[in-house]
């Protein structure tokens, strides 16, 4: 590509009727542990810890086993995306982590802004 073209790293492509158009990618970046641990407010985070529902704790094992391995964890997983949704449902009647105060913030610790 020309060093003037407007398309950057990380970008898209794909065919439209047969032109190849580039578009900014809207995968989130990987999120190192300390990253992802710091997205959590200090109450989710001891909230999360005590939890016995067993998507929570499958969680926490998770963000330990990338802890131990020095792995980022990817947002844009299905599964990570799941299971921080999960955390901001509301734990009863139904299941639900019951950990996040709103679902406002699930995007917010998918993007690893931190608390």
């Amino acid at each position: 590509m020309a060093d003037d073209s407007p398309v950057d790293v990380g970008w898209t492509c794909k065919l439209v009727d047969g032109a190849p158009v580039f578009t900014p990618s809207s995968a989130l970046p990987p999120l190192t542990p300390m990253s992802l641990y710091m997205a959590f407010t200090p109450a989710e985070r001891i909230a999360i810890k005590a939890s016995k529902d067993p998507m929570v704790a499958e969680f926490w094992a998770m963000y330990q086993l990338s802890v131990q391995l020095d792995k980022p964890t990817d947002p844009n997983l299905a599964s990570v995306r799941d299971i921080i949704a999960y955390l901001a449902k509301p734990a009863s009647p139904g299941p639900g982590g019951g950990i996040l105060a709103s679902p406002e913030r699930v995007q917010q610790i998918l993007a690893g802004i931190p608390q």
